[in-house]
């Protein structure tokens, strides 16, 4: 896992098991401005909703007391997929993991009470760093429930894994869909794809019964609002990440303002250094020394809020219209603006190789544009709306695919072979219909013929031949069937 991130990298790569740490707001930070005034200014679909489910409703503590009593995953150089495999036997890996899960067999009882109990959702209050390790605490919850289920499997109790595996979708497809911030959203969805790829294990499992994987099948409803928690997340992204930001700096001179945006600590000490640090801000103050405005909250509050509510309306685009969509052009304000002089802590860039005609010109240009400063924050908080989607919709295509992989499995196991095309799993009852490729808007593919169901992937280019031919290749979104058995 890597330990520090830029956020907006981490978004756009959609590296879902990445915490990021730069920009996090700092405890006990004072709020510049009043969040109730400033929100007029803000686009009504991200606004915070009118109500919030009640502590006594969420799940939310049951959750995190449950992930907080696991100790780190033992560490050594395998995958946790591969624990308690028969095609990659490991003793005394399989015995250091059972170790594991027996001592935080606590664990496994307040998932099941918090899934039992209802609905999940993310405290509604602006993003603490100490959210960070309950974004790490959720991770390794996953891996645990996973683990679990996989030994469960291995040692032949193929209801008990079915059942662990069902908890898992249930507690992740909450988490996903409840409101956390971006970060939050995309490590549940992670940690759902994983209790899929448990499902699938158990499914296409020699030993295991037509009569459980239908129940697996019925327990793991269609999918058809991929950008429902998605959407959630951006909302929450700008109410309680953002704006808190912005209010902070309400009325600080400039070098302060840059250094709350920035807000560094030792953990970036890799990427840039305090030394590096106060440099930049000190250049950034020079470059807007006595503009008449420099920051003005209102405007970028508007900019901001604009920016987002497209991030909303593009992942309610079809895959192949968002993908048409032309890429932004850089905007003459941001031009005038030294390329070291970079908000980000990862961006290149050392702020002492800015001259001081840079400086000047910068200056001059700067002095004719409303809110220079703002407009600079806005772009480098812009999100990757087409990465964003696609994490969404990859996240749909795999809950599918493992449904229709399940289906396969009940077919075979019923008949004896696999079915000559998708619709004899509508025809012998296992499917009431036939799922939609999120990528396409067509039904998933399949060739009996290559033994593999497919979507046609975020590219238009997943098939059999494209695809090698490994254990893990539904990442990619195609499912060999000759592993059913």
């Amino acid at each position: 896992m890597i330990d520090s991130f830029n956020r907006r990298q981490f978004v756009a790569a959609g590296v879902a098991v990445t915490i990021a740490l730069e920009l996090i707001d700092s405890p006990g930070r004072a709020i510049g401005a009043d969040l109730a005034e400033i929100l007029e200014y803000v686009d009504p679909r991200l606004r915070p909703p009118s109500s919030t489910l009640p502590d006594a409703e969420n799940t939310y503590r049951l959750v995190i007391s449950a992930a907080k009593l696991l100790s780190a995953l033992p560490h050594g150089e395998f995958e946790p997929e591969d624990c308690f495999s028969s095609d990659k036997l490991d003793p005394v890996r399989d015995e250091l993991i059972s170790a594991w899960l027996d001592e935080h067999q606590p664990a496994l009882t307040l998932v099941e009470q918090a899934v039992g109990a209802g609905k999940l959702a993310f405290p509604q209050v602006p993003w603490r760093q100490d959210r960070l390790e309950t974004v790490s605490s959720l991770r390794t919850l996953s891996r645990f429930l996973q683990l679990s289920g996989q030994r469960q499997a291995s040692q032949g109790q193929i209801d008990d894994a079915a059942r662990t595996s069902l908890l898992m979708s249930s507690l992740f497809r909450s988490a996903k869909d409840g409101g956390g911030v971006l970060v939050e959203y995309l490590v549940a969805a992670a940690s759902e794809g994983d209790s899929w790829d448990l499902v699938r294990r158990i499914g296409q499992s020699p030993q295991t019964p037509a009569k459980t994987i239908r129940h697996l099948l019925a327990n793991l409803s269609e999918r058809q609002d991929a950008s429902i928690g998605l959407q959630r997340a951006i909302r929450s992204e700008y109410c309680h990440y953002l704006l808190p930001q912005l209010l902070a700096m309400e009325g600080l001179e400039i070098k302060k303002a840059a250094e709350v945006f920035i807000d560094w600590n030792e953990q970036l000490e890799p990427f840039l250094s305090r030394k590096k640090l106060v440099a930049r801000c000190d250049k950034i103050a020079q470059v807007l020394q006595d503009h008449p405005k420099p920051f003005d909250l209102v405007d970028t509050v508007r900019l901001s809020s604009a920016h987002y509510v497209r991030l909303i309306d593009d992942c309610e685009m079809s895959w192949a219209k968002h993908r048409l969509q032309p890429a932004p052009v850089p905007t003459e304000e941001l031009a005038a603006w030294p390329r070291q002089l970079s908000l980000s802590v990862l961006d290149d860039g050392d702020p002492d190789e800015v001259t001081a005609s840079q400086l000047a010109a910068s200056r001059q240009k700067l002095s004719r544009i409303r809110n220079p400063l703002g407009k600079k924050i806005v772009d480098s908080c812009e999100l990757d709306s087409l990465s964003m989607h696609r994490a969404a919709l990859s996240n749909q295509a795999r809950c599918e695919g493992t449904r229709l992989f399940l289906a396969m499995c009940v077919y075979f196991r019923e008949n004896g072979k696999l079915p000559a095309s998708l619709d004899e799993l509508v025809q012998a009852n296992i499917l009431e219909r036939v799922p939609f490729d999120p990528f396409s808007s067509n039904r998933f593919q399949y060739s009996s013929e290559d033994q593999a169901i497919w979507s046609v992937g975020w590219d238009g280019r997943v098939s059999p031949a494209a695809v090698a031919d490994d254990e893990h290749n539904f990442q990619n979104h195609l499912w060999r069937l000759d592993t059913i058995k």
